[in-house]
């Protein structure tokens, strides 16, 4: 896999993640912002916690190997960017 193709995979991993995120953001929040434990034990709110956490660790895993493989390659980008 080369830079371009991880940069593209790294992308739609996030806008899963995002995604999942924000199906969490729908259900009713308390006063302090959390989830009340009524709401947690509702099938749909397991349902779209577990996708979330799916998605949130295969970001973790697959950002973790990405910084590894194209650290010169992030590098070069954050340097461009910083020059423009």
């Amino acid at each position: 896999m080369n830079y371009q193709d991880a940069k593209r995979m790294q992308s739609a991993l996030d806008d899963k993640a995002s995604q999942c995120s924000q199906a969490l953001q729908l259900f009713p929040k308390g006063n302090m912002g959390l989830t009340p434990d009524h709401v947690k034990q509702s099938p749909e709110w397991k349902l779209a916690r577990a996708n979330y956490a799916r998605a949130h660790d295969q970001l973790r895993k697959f950002n973790a190997q990405f910084v590894k493989h194209f650290r010169a390659e992030i590098a070069a980008d954050r340097r461009a960017k910083v020059q423009s």
